[in-house]
């Protein structure tokens, strides 16, 4: 499975990153919460970011949060301004919503 893809099965979802999320149509409200640690760039994020606006776009999911850390490592923290204005407009674009929150060492 690629990363772009997502194959469902009953009540499950597997990303392609390997990810197992559990969506249950029961449940009144359902968010899905993406983390990311040290510097997020590339052509990668953007296509999970794609999964994401699909999800929603389904109404398999109301809303998604992408959370960003930083690293105790390297020190780097979430993305660029540019890459962050791109998702949100990207999301924006699709007609979504999706709230990408930045934490700063030591909060």
């Amino acid at each position: 499975m690629t990363e772009s893809q997502v194959a469902t099965t009953g009540h499950s979802i597997l990303l392609g990153d390997g990810k197992l999320s559990f969506i249950d149509d029961d449940v009144e409200k359902v968010a899905v919460h993406e983390s990311k640690v040290g510097e997020v760039r590339g052509t990668r994020v953007m296509k999970e970011l794609d999964m994401d606006i699909a999800l929603l776009k389904a109404g398999k999911v109301d809303s998604v949060v992408w959370h960003f850390f930083p690293s105790d490592v390297s020190s780097k923290l979430g993305p660029s301004m540019n890459t962050l204005r791109q998702m949100a407009k990207k999301a924006e674009d699709a007609g979504v919503n999706i709230q990408f929150v930045i934490h700063p060492p030591g909060v």
